[in-house]
């Protein structure tokens, strides 16, 4: 059997009970008719006539006997179409009431449907918002991975500079522990050259002393003794000789030891100046190691508070997936109700096509509430449908919002 529309099956149920309603009429009418036309005749001067004309008497009893059962089935006729006609106006009663519950039903199916359009717009604007959580979510895996990476380049980077700052500190204390052993050798040389420069300047004095106090004698016997031997002038002029010979002698040391002293302190003062150079240097690289160190140390603070806060942000981006999963998985169980609805639906559409079937009004009635109690079913579900998709949407909007 064909499917067709509930209207249709209307429209064809109304033609029937016309075409009905017409043949019962004109049925009736000629029925009614032969009626009066038969009573009218004279029964008596009937069945004489017809004797008269050679009918057998046997074929008039048979026709008598049939005229009574005519005239008792006429009565039964009569009857019946009083019950026919009683049942007509049940059957129009019904048709009507049928016509207000399918005309109901049919906005309740209609209903039904926009409801269903209504929840797979829902559905696919969903989909697609999911889809784009899915995308910021993968985003934000990749984000992690690069930020993962660059967290340990940085790390990395970090000991390395640490193991620099260790070895640059240990380098510098050692070359500025040389250099104070240094200074104090230095130091040491020359304490024991001002002490051998003090002795050798004693020793200058006191034969400058002797010279003087020789040159003294000398004067004092030349002035005595006018005149003197040659060979006692040769011999003071040698003695005189060998001491200005002795006393330069001397005086040149005494030269080699000041250039050896000035030449010692021009020394010390530059290895002090070297030294107040390596200083300054090596204070300048500390407070520069310093200052790395610190500004080092405030990026690791920042890259471990930047990591609290990206594996916080990560915590809260699953914790916000696994909630659109739960979602998606209510979702599909909405589409699979939608899709059970859906073929509610056509079932109750293919069995409204076959109301013209049920000719029967028991069977009409039975149907009709079998059909009220589905589609109070399908007005429930649908009520428990929009209530999930109202809870369903007011979560999403919160997750929206706090994204």
């Amino acid at each position: 059997m064909p499917k067709k529309s509930t209207k249709n099956c209307i429209q064809a149920m109304e033609v029937l009970m016309e075409y009905k309603r017409e043949y019962q009429q004109s049925f009736l009418a000629a029925f009614v008719d032969f009626d009066k036309e038969f009573d009218s005749v004279h029964r008596a001067l009937l069945w004489d006539i017809l004797r008269l004309h050679g009918i057998p008497p046997k074929l008039l009893d048979i026709t008598a006997s049939l005229y009574t059962g005519s005239a008792s089935d006429i009565q039964n006729l009569e009857i019946c179409l009083t019950t026919s006609k009683a049942e007509i106006a049940e059957l129009k009663m019904t048709n009507a009431a049928d016509k207000g519950v399918i005309s109901d039903m049919m906005n309740q199916i209609q209903e039904l449907r926009s409801d269903l359009n209504e929840k797979n717009e829902i559905l696919s604007l969903l989909s697609s918002e999911l889809e784009d959580i899915k995308a910021k979510y993968c985003a934000a895996l990749t984000l992690k991975e690069e930020n993962s990476a660059i967290i340990e380049k940085h790390e990395k980077e970090l000991l390395d500079l640490k193991e620099a700052i260790e070895r640059k500190a240990i380098s510098d204390t050692i070359e500025k522990e040389l250099l104070q052993d240094d200074l104090t050798h230095a130091t040491e040389e020359i304490g024991k050259l001002t002490e051998t420069l003090g002795r050798q300047e004693a020793v200058l004095q006191a034969a400058l002393k002797e010279a003087a106090a020789n040159q003294s004698t000398v004067a004092n016997l030349e002035q005595q003794t006018p005149k003197t031997p040659v060979s006692l002038n040769a011999d003071l002029s040698r003695v005189l000789e060998t001491q200005d010979a002795e006393l330069h002698s001397l005086r040149s040391s005494v030269a080699t030891l000041e250039m050896l002293v000035n030449e010692l302190n021009e020394e010390r003062s530059a290895k002090n100046d070297e030294i107040l150079r390596l200083k300054k240097a090596a204070l300048k690289q500390l407070n520069l190691v310093e200052s790395e160190l610190k500004e080092t140390r405030a990026t690791l603070t920042n890259a471990q508070i930047c990591i609290q806060e990206m594996t916080s942000e990560l915590r809260l981006r699953s914790l916000e997936v696994k909630s659109f999963q739960e979602n998606f998985t209510d979702q599909d169980k909405l589409m699979k109700e939608v899709d059970i609805l859906r073929k509610q639906v056509e079932l109750l559409t293919e069995e409204n096509g076959k109301l013209a079937g049920h000719h029967n009004l028991q069977q009409k009635i039975q149907y009709m509430v079998r059909l009220k109690k589905d589609n109070t079913k399908l007005v429930e579900e649908n009520e428990l449908l929009r209530l999930k998709l109202l809870n369903m949407e007011e979560t999403f909007k919160r997750t929206e919002s706090s994204i």
